[in-house]
């Protein structure tokens, strides 16, 4: 299973990639399913650490670079839960 988060917008950082890019490179890891939830500033990835501190076990580190601090708000989302 792969998760894509694209950074773009902020041209000092990254011009973003086009659908069709998009679906270049997920033929080329032999994807043949995929979806997109948004393509805009409320794109935002997040790693899970947890921590031993009692009373702050789980902390959210943002892994991309939205446009606005912690996205934009959205309708749309997806989690993937390890088990």
């Amino acid at each position: 299973m792969y998760a894509l988060v694209v950074d773009g917008g902020d041209t000092n950082f990254s011009v973003g990639i086009g659908l069709n890019d998009v679906a270049a490179l997920m033929g080329a890891l032999d994807s043949y399913d995929a979806f997109v939830l948004n393509s805009g500033a409320t794109s935002v990835m997040v790693q899970k650490t947890l921590t031993a501190d009692p009373f702050n076990p789980i902390v959210w580190n943002l892994v991309s670079k939205p446009l606005t601090a912690g996205g934009s708000a959205s309708i749309s989302g997806i989690g993937f839960v390890k088990r």
